[in-house]
């Protein structure tokens, strides 16, 4: 569900090229698959691609858990509170720390 957020997300017109990053292997190859998903979330796997195919290029890329804090870090960050938050330029000071170690 997560990732047909994002991707509903990237369809605005302003992004041109889009790489989603996911540390779920399962999902990331269903994504990258070009044979047919009939697994228990095939219906999110076919939505997600139908809107991918709306975008100019992307690309679903696995990254471990481990090397991928700041995404966590988001994630702590958006359970303070049940409000939708999106960081398109700017993200909290907190997460810049974990973007640099990701780097």
């Amino acid at each position: 569900m997560a990732l047909v957020r994002a991707i509903s997300l990237a369809n605005d017109p302003s992004f041109f090229s889009v790489i989603f990053e996911g540390d779920s292997l399962s999902i990331i190859k269903k994504m990258n698959s070009v044979v047919h998903d009939f697994s228990i979330i095939s219906a999110l796997i076919w939505e997600a691609k139908g809107m991918a195919r709306n975008l100019h290029a992307c690309h679903f890329l696995f990254i471990p858990r481990g090397g991928n804090q700041s995404a966590h870090a988001l994630v702590g960050e958006s359970l303070l509170d049940s409000m939708d938050h999106f960081w398109v330029e700017d993200v909290p000071s907190l997460v810049m720390h974990f973007v640099d170690a990701d780097r």
